[in-house]
């Protein structure tokens, strides 16, 4: 049985639909896995622990420059 070349059109166009779903999908479950994590740390993990890092980071450079404020203030203390 022939099929009109509109029709012939249509089944093309779902097939290369069909291959496109498939490649979006792999790219997703790919996000996925990195946001996520495939058996180590992901994107959320990996954020999360930097924050926690630079917040002891930003209380680390608080202590020495009250201790290095401290310390000028006593010397001044001293000469004067």
């Amino acid at each position: 049985m022939d099929t009109c070349p509109e029709h012939q059109q249509i089944v093309a166009d779902i097939a290369v639909i069909k291959d496109n779903l498939v490649e979006v999908k792999k790219d997703t479950e790919e996000i996925l896995k990195s946001i996520k994590g495939n058996g180590g740390p992901g994107l959320l993990t990996q954020s999360a622990l930097n924050k926690a890092s630079i917040k002891r980071a930003w209380w680390w450079l608080g202590g020495v420059s009250l201790t290095i404020l401290t310390i000028a203030g006593w010397a001044l203390k001293k000469l004067g």
